[in-house]
């Protein structure tokens, strides 16, 4: 490395930080100084034989630098990039992205590894993306058998070394990215401490996770207090065949989880009541509703025995929509407005753009709109999962309309409606062969019942002996009124 001699720190300061600061030099080129002048000597002597390893995509060192004749820092490229790793991690990227640039970082640190260099200090916030390429920043903090460093950060490796009691090598970088992976991608928080300290809180932690035995034991391997631990890239593909296992943290959307434990807990609990239209294999239903989990397009994602099912979640209504949106939205609003001025509601019939017809005209225009989409489901399933799984898509229709709707019998009973009461909805459903089935929630009041019902030509037929033939003067709907 060549030397350069300076008067004092130039640059605009752009990062401080324990040991020193980075300041902007040029276009292509910053400097880092460190406030003490032994630390500067030892990060150099390691710096230098870290240049000649030549190794790809990490930070390159270019010149020592001297002020008033002593070791201050260096210089090294500057890097222009997007982001961090860490804020990948927490981004909408796609996880096809995310793979693609953990296994570049796992790439670096390979190369690291194989000339007996320790990251030690192991953070994503350390590489950064920059034209789609990983690159590794901070170098100066890497360890060398022979250039110890006298700065050690306290992070999660301060517990492994508690814990495991050995000296610090390549398996410590290994455990550090086994975690960072668990809370990354699998929104997954525990103690690092728990990992060594209680082997059995972690395999029963890991246990719970839904992805495959192998992905288990990798991760039980690394994070427990075997040696020569082994690398997660050459099995981080995996994680595409384990989808729902790290869906939350990658997308980040608080909605989709609740949207998934609304349906749970609105229709699926053990005390509700499930009515089918007609039969039903029984273990395939049970098997189907336990493994769901929050998806996106389609909202939900049940696997099982090579099975992929996409269930896409929609509401309507049976009120006049407009480009303002339904009227059930606008009059839910102005409810709840009215309800903490006065406090409460009956419920008695009341005017509105509540009607038969805009009962089945909403129902069949949301149908229709999401099923354009559906090779848009099948596409982001397969980008998951393998060729060999088997993939189905269903609905989960949700009635919205306040209180349910109704229609009045020829000896006046009341019944619930449902849309496959008309024979437009059934036609339907015979032009829609890529929907193998309905989840229809409704409600009666407070009370919500679901409803399925497979769509194949045996349930179809009989469908059709009970389509009606009913009148704006059968429709019947509740809706509540503010006491005055």
């Amino acid at each position: 490395m060549e030397k350069i001699y300076l008067e004092g720190e130039i640059g605009e300061v752009i990062g401080v930080g324990a040991e020193g600061k980075v300041t902007r030099l040029s276009d292509d080129k910053v400097a880092k100084y460190f406030y003490y002048n032994q630390n500067a000597i030892n990060k150099i002597n390691k710096i230098k034989e870290i240049k000649k390893m030549n190794i790809k995509n990490i930070t390159n060192p270019r010149e020592i630098i001297y002020i008033n004749n002593e070791i201050k820092g260096y210089t090294m490229d500057y890097i222009n990039y997007e982001m961090t790793l860490k804020h990948c991690m927490q981004s909408k990227r796609t996880l096809e992205e995310k793979i693609n640039y953990l296994k570049q970082m796992e790439k670096i640190i390979k190369e690291l590894h194989k000339n007996n260099v320790v990251l030690v200090d192991l953070m994503y916030h350390n590489f950064v993306i920059s034209n789609k390429v990983v690159k590794a920043i901070d170098i100066d903090n890497y360890h060398l058998d022979n250039y110890d460093t006298d700065f050690i950060p306290s992070t999660i490796y301060d517990s492994y070394l508690e814990n495991i009691n050995c000296e610090i090598d390549s398996d410590m970088d290994k455990y550090n990215n086994s975690f960072f992976m668990l809370y990354y991608l699998c929104n997954q928080s525990f103690k690092p401490s728990q990992a060594h300290g209680d082997i059995e809180f972690f395999q029963s932690f890991i246990s719970k996770l839904n992805i495959s035995n192998n992905l288990k034991n990798l991760f039980i391997e690394i994070m427990s207090d075997s040696t020569n631990k082994p690398y997660l890239d050459d099995n981080i593909d995996e994680l595409k065949s384990n989808r729902p296992f790290i869906w939350y943290n990658i997308y980040g959307d608080s909605m989709r989880k609740n949207e998934l434990g609304h349906i749970l807990d609105t229709y699926l609990n053990k005390d509700k009541k499930v009515k089918v239209f007609y039969d039903i294999d029984e273990i395939e239903l049970n098997k189907m509703l336990k493994n769901m989990q929050p998806f996106d397009k389609p909202d939900i994602i049940s696997t099982y025995d090579k099975k992929i099912i996409g269930i896409e979640h929609f509401e309507f209504d049976s009120y006049r929509n407009t480009e303002k949106g339904s009227d059930y939205r606008l009059k839910t609003k102005h409810i709840q407005e009215q309800l903490q001025e006065i406090g409460s509601i009956d419920i008695i019939n009341l005017e509105s753009s509540s009607s038969l017809e805009n009962y089945y005209k909403n129902f069949i225009k949301i149908f229709k709109d999401h099923y354009q989409k559906i090779n848009i489901y099948k596409d982001r399933i397969k980008l998951f999962y393998d060729k060999d799984y088997e993939i189905e898509l269903w609905y989960f229709v949700e009635d919205v309309t306040l209180f349910g709707n109704f229609f009045k019998l020829d000896d006046n009973k009341v019944k619930r409606l449902l849309p496959i009461y008309s024979k437009e909805v059934i036609n339907l459903l015979k032009e829609s062969p890529e929907i193998k089935g309905i989840f229809l929630g409704t409600n009666i009041g407070r009370e919500h019942q679901i409803v399925i019902i497979q769509n194949n030509e045996e349930t179809l037929k009989r469908l059709e002996y009970e389509t009606l033939e009913l009148t704006e003067k059968d429709f019947i709907t509740f809706e509540p009124k503010i006491k005055h």
